[in-house]
This record gives structure tokens, C-alpha cells and sequence, in this order.
């Protein structure tokens, strides 16, 4: 009997140290795992950033922050001055201000796709550059869009594609389409989009959509919304856009929590390939040459309300901040990091996000991060 007992106690024993194995496997050691390539990131990304901000005349400081598809966990980020110290790298990317630039043109482009209200081959008038009807405070047409008169000069149409407008980031034609449905009747579909991405993004962060309450249809603001003027997210919210996407139009959520579409399947794998064909073909082509396929798109904007940036100092005292940013994902075929790139620029400003993102693909890919 005492033998037995013996017997039943070292197998006890034996299950104990079992599970315990077990759940390490299965939970700390990658978490273990997962700790340790989160600290090579930060290394990598804050060496990649220095290492731009040096060669970007006019950038005072740069923000990198990249996600797993899919995964829903927090993003790696950081934020650098030029010239600061390990001391005053910042790893919250939620604290840094950005204007998402062309970000807000792709999501309109998704919004529009999704409710059937144009085709990448739907046929815009460029009308010499004049968006018709649309009557400002004086009274008279807007100013003439001198990118859409260079256009009709260059190649003697007198249109031009919504997948050419997306691939040249011309503002005018989704200033056209968007103008077109809400002077037939449909400014709901307007407000409506503005009101979708407010609901996807929710209260997490400081910075939201501007209200479309009490506007006017037809008014400028909304338009310029529509482009991105006025608009300021986080990096958390533009990775989790761009994430939805490359994740067939899911939005990246924790384990056991509900599903959030944010478009159809079949809107989200055409905005997949209009990103992929921005790089081959469009204003990404700087990222043609990547070790991995790259699907992204860059933009630009202003930063000229109330806030402070480190580096810099409070926006509204010291004049406003241009921002260029990269935003996409990669490999475009198979989606494992989304990243954006901000390069906050005062005074002389270049498309240095785009030369960024690409160094850090390169630094990704020869370090086996990808």
C-alpha cells in the first residue's frame, strides 16, 4: 500500500511538472518570445529613424509605428527628435498627433467602392480644374485645380479615371465624385462615410473625425474632410485602417473579441491591389524596389491646431508643422506588418517618409524580422 501511494504521488508529480510545462509552451515562452522581438524592433526602428532624420533637410523629428496583421496587439512605435538623446525617444505612438495626408482619399475610395457609387474606371470630367456648382463665399467658383489643367494639357482628355486620379493623388477628382453624389441628392452617403469611420474608430484616442453635425451639404468642409484637411488621427488608428484592409476588410481584433467589418471583401482585396499598383506605378514608386512587395500610399498635410509635439514645442505658438507620412503594408501578397512613417517637417519639407519606410523594410528584411 505504502508503495502504491508512492507510485500515485510521483505520478502526480509528473502531471504537475507536465502542465506546468505546458503552460509555459504555451504561454510564457511566447510571451517571452514576443517581448524580446518587440525590444529588437524598438532598436531597429529608433537606429532607422536617426539614421533619416540625419539626411531629411527641415524634419525636426520622425514616428514609425508597425502591427501584425490580424493580430490586434498594440502597435511598436516610436517618436524621435533630431538629435535627442535615448532619453527622450517616446514609444506611445496615441501621443503624437498626425494628419493622415492621402489616408483619408483611400478611405473614401473604399467607402464609395462598397456602396456601388463609383468603379475604378468610373470617368471623371475634369472640367479645366473648376468643380461645377460649387459656388464659395464670393460667390464664383472655386479656384481651378492647376494639376487637372496640366493634365488636360498633357494628354488632350478632357477626363480622367477615379484609378488615375488615386494613383496621382489628385484631390480634385475625389473632390468630383463626392461632390457629384451629394449634389444628386445623396449627402447622406457623405455624412454617412464620416459617420462609419467615427463608429470604427471609437473613443480610443485622442483624436477623432471632425462632426459633420450641422453642415451644409454642399459645404467646403466636407470635402476637405474627405481628402483629409482638418483631420487628425493616431498611428493606432491609421494601422488599424490599413490592417482591416489587408486583412480582407476585418478590422484586427484580440482573441475572443467580435468581428468588425469595415467594407466588403471584394472592396478590400481592390484597394489591396490599387495600393499595390500605387508602388509599381503611382506616387509610391520609391518603394518599387523593396525586398518584399509593398502595397502603400504617402501623403501630406498640415498640423496647425492646439498641441505639442517633443522637439518642437507647443504647434499654436510656433507656426504649423507639415507632415508627410507613408502608410501600407507588406508582403502585398501575403500581409504580415502594416507600418506608417511620419516625418514631422518645419520650414523646408521632402517626401522623406517614403525613403524611411523603404530603409526600414530593407532593415527589416536583413536582420529576418520579415
Amino acid at each position: 500500500m505504502h508503495k502504491f501511494m508512492k507510485s500515485r504521488t510521483l505520478i502526480y508529480a509528473i502531471v504537475a511538472v507536465a502542465l506546468v510545462g505546458v503552460y509555459f509552451l504555451a504561454t510564457a515562452l511566447p510571451a517571452k518570445i514576443a517581448e524580446r522581438r518587440d525590444a529588437e524592433m524598438k532598436t531597429l526602428l529608433t537606429g532607422a529613424l536617426r539614421s533619416r532624420l540625419k539626411s531629411a533637410d527641415g524634419a525636426f523629428a520622425a514616428m514609425v509605428s508597425i502591427s501584425e496583421v490580424g493580430s490586434g496587439k498594440t502597435p511598436v512605435s516610436v517618436y524621435i527628435a533630431k538629435g535627442a538623446d535615448s532619453s527622450d525617444v517616446r514609444y506611445d505612438n496615441d501621443l503624437i498627433p498626425v494628419v493622415p495626408g492621402s489616408f483619408m482619399q483611400t478611405a473614401t475610395l473604399m467607402y464609395y467602392l462598397d456602396n456601388g457609387l463609383v468603379t475604378l474606371d468610373t470617368k471623371v470630367p475634369t472640367n479645366g480644374g473648376a468643380l461645377p456648382g460649387f459656388v464659395d463665399k464670393e460667390g464664383s467658383y472655386s479656384r481651378r485645380d492647376p494639376f487637372m489643367l496640366d493634365y488636360e494639357r498633357m494628354t488632350g482628355k478632357d477626363s480622367i479615371t477615379v484609378r488615375e486620379g488615386y494613383l496621382h493623388s489628385y484631390r480634385y477628382v475625389t473632390d468630383r465624385y463626392v461632390l457629384d453624389d451629394i449634389n444628386t441628392g445623396g449627402s447622406h452617403n457623405c455624412h454617412g462615410f464620416l459617420s462609419s469611420l467615427s463608429e470604427y474608430f471609437g473613443t480610443s484616442t485622442a483624436y477623432s473625425l471632425p462632426s459633420t453635425e450641422d453642415q451644409l451639404p454642399a459645404n467646403r468642409s466636407v470635402l476637405s474632410v474627405c481628402d483629409g484637411y482638418g483631420v487628425v488621427l493616431s498611428h493606432s488608428q491609421l494601422l488599424q485602417f490599413y490592417g482591416s484592409l489587408a486583412g480582407g476588410g476585418v478590422r484586427p481584433t484580440r482573441r475572443h473579441s467580435p468581428e468588425k467589418r469595415i467594407c466588403r471583401e471584394a472592396v478590400a482585396d481592390t484597394i489591396k491591389a490599387l495600393l499595390r499598383e500605387n508602388v509599381l506605378e503611382g506616387t509610391g514608386k520609391w518603394l518599387k524596389d523593396c525586398p518584399v512587395p509593398v502595397a502603400a500610399k504617402n501623403g501630406s498635410g498640415y498640423l496647425e491646431d492646439d498641441g505639442y509635439l517633443p522637439g518642437y514645442g507647443n504647434i499654436k505658438d510656433k507656426g504649423p508643422v507639415r507632415i508627410f507620412s507613408t502608410i501600407g503594408f507588406f508582403p502585398s501578397d501575403n500581409p504580415k506588418y502594416t507600418m506608417c512613417v511620419t516625418m514631422y517637417f518645419d520650414g523646408v519639407s521632402t517626401s522623406a517618409s517614403l525613403s524611411a519606410f523603404r530603409y526600414i523594410v530593407f532593415k527589416l528584411e536583413s536582420q529576418g524580422l520579415l
